[in-house]
């Protein structure tokens, strides 16, 4: 079988026999005219040649007359056509047509199997279609985007987190308030219930078999640890002892000699008289708060007309604020049993063993 030369041989000897055409090119004719001017007729003078013949009187000149020459269609000659070299891709009787390369995207365009007429011509309100690439990315973002209910989930709880903060601050703020109004009010408390002449209280009260907080309830009340202190009816000193009063109790206790009237502006004295009284009272009215500091502010027989009526008294031995008579004596039996809690607290912890001066303070 007779095997035919490659194409690329074929177009190598035609580049050969191009070039050597181009360096003995063979001499060009003259060109031809391409119109004849003879037969063009001459044109008319024109309307300012005419103008300017009447003014001056003088026939017009006719125009310059050239003489056209007629077209031809530009046809190369025999020798140009010989000249010219021929293009690379046009075929010869020995050769065949030189094959077209195209790339990838080209030749698949023109193997699509839908014909251009069949194509739908994008209209000028239809939006346009997107590529797999934008389908591929609006994809992706969708997948990366958060879900709405997982959004929503998270709002929430970053609300409700800020809430119970607020919450935990306004909680706290209130509860540090409500500490400092008891802070502020135990202060309060430990201003208005002082306690001097400790020693003396506690060595008086332990003698006489009484609760040193309530002695020292009865001395704020009296004269507020003032050792100068004088009612309006004579009483005198830290407790308030009446002359008279003071001078049976020296009797009672054998000072008959040592008297003098003065000695109620010492506190020790004076305390020392007042605890001997209280259980002097004691021993009348049974050991009862609210009675014996009745007896002490009124006097014993008002007291003991209380205790025999039963509207004050339900059982003829103690009373009780609530059905006392209104008056001085009420109250004041009131604010000592007030402040004898209060200075048992705050000191002696008779009630509370358990609670010493160190945990009070904490």
């Amino acid at each position: 079988m007779e095997q035919k030369p490659t194409t690329v041989r074929r177009r190598s000897d035609r580049y050969l026999q191009e070039d050597r055409q181009q360096e003995s090119p063979q001499p060009r004719s003259a060109p031809q005219p391409v119109f004849d001017y003879s037969r063009v007729e001459p044109e008319e003078p024109s309307t300012v040649s005419r103008m300017a013949a009447g003014m001056t009187g003088q026939p017009a000149r006719p125009a310059a007359q050239e003489t056209p020459q007629p077209r031809t269609p530009h046809r190369r000659t025999e020798s140009q056509t010989q000249a010219a070299p021929r293009r690379r891709n046009a075929p010869t009787e020995d050769t065949p047509p030189e094959p077209v390369y195209r790339s990838r995207r080209s030749r698949g365009m023109l193997q699509s199997r839908t014909p251009a007429t069949e194509l739908k011509e994008k209209k000028p309100g239809q939006p346009r279609r997107p590529s797999a690439v934008q389908k591929n990315g609006r994809k992706k973002q969708e997948e990366r985007e958060v879900p709405v209910w997982m959004r929503a989930c998270l709002i929430a709880g970053v609300l409700l987190i800020m809430a119970g903060a607020a919450a935990s601050l306004i909680m706290t703020g209130w509860l540090k308030q409500q500490q400092q109004a008891r802070d502020e009010a135990e202060q309060r408390i430990v201003t208005a219930h002082p306690l001097q002449y400790r020693d003396l209280i506690e060595r008086y009260a332990e003698e006489y078999n009484l609760q040193p907080a309530f002695v020292a309830a009865i001395i704020l009340n009296e004269s507020s640890f003032n050792s100068r202190a004088e009612s309006s009816v004579g009483a005198r000193g830290l407790m308030q002892l009446m002359p008279d009063t003071a001078q049976w109790i020296a009797h009672r206790l054998g000072l008959d000699d040592e008297w003098d009237v003065d000695r109620l502006w010492d506190p020790e004295t004076n305390i020392r008289f007042g605890c001997w009284y209280f259980r002097y009272l004691n021993s009348l009215f049974n050991g009862d708060p609210v009675t014996v500091t009745s007896a002490y502010h009124t006097g014993q027989g008002e007291v003991s007309g209380w205790l025999l009526n039963s509207e004050y008294s339900a059982d003829g031995l103690t009373l009780s604020l609530d059905t006392m008579p209104e008056g001085p004596t009420k109250t004041y039996a009131g604010r000592v049993i007030r402040d004898y809690g209060i200075y048992d607290r705050l000191y002696f912890h008779a009630f509370n063993p358990e609670i010493t001066e160190e945990t009070a303070d904490e």
